[in-house]
């Protein structure tokens, strides 16, 4: 069962909100080419080895590779440094729709425990200027374009109902 984003944003972050806005739904996301980037890494780990090559070899070479994989989809996305778009995190994340604004925590992802931490970015709702989501089967995309130019792309894994949350904001979808 995954976690309830709304109700775990209310309890961990709920200070966060203005007292003058209601969250309207939350989701777990990660960045784009996250699951690109693991499908690469237990292709290249776990595929035919040479015979030649140790396990922390192996590792190590399918670690490059799947960063690799990742970097070349994130290049896709236009977040200059100071961007909005460059405060959503790479890694994973959680974001938080209000009736007033678009806010985007870091999440720690522990053994044993998880954390939904700070805001890295939360901006009004006028400030994003677009957004599309495209549903997927193991994972869909949230594109979002903001008002000073930046766009990011970030994957909604299917795990967290991501066309429920779609549907709920009202983020207008692609075929």
């Amino acid at each position: 069962m995954m976690a309830d984003w709304p109700k775990r944003v209310n309890k961990e972050r709920g200070g966060d909100l203005l007292p003058d806005e209601e969250l309207v739904d939350a989701c777990f996301f990660q960045g784009r080419g996250s699951l690109d980037a693991m499908i690469a890494f237990a292709g290249r780990r776990f595929g035919p080895n040479p015979g030649d090559k140790v396990d922390s070899q192996l590792t190590a070479e399918a670690q490059q590779f799947a960063e690799a994989a990742k970097q070349a989809e994130m290049s896709q996305n236009h977040a200059p440094e100071g961007s909005m778009g460059s405060k959503i995190p790479d890694d994973k994340g959680v974001i938080a729709v209000t009736t007033r604004r678009v806010i985007f925590f870091a999440y720690k992802q522990g053994t044993f425990k998880t954390k939904i931490e700070d805001p890295t970015l939360a901006v009004s709702r006028e400030d994003v200027r677009s957004w599309e989501y495209t549903s997927g089967k193991a994972t869909s995309e949230l594109a979002l374009g903001f008002s000073d130019g930046s766009h990011m792309v970030i994957e909604l894994p299917r795990l967290n109902k991501p066309d429920d949350f779609a549907a709920k904001v009202g983020i207008p979808t692609s075929a």
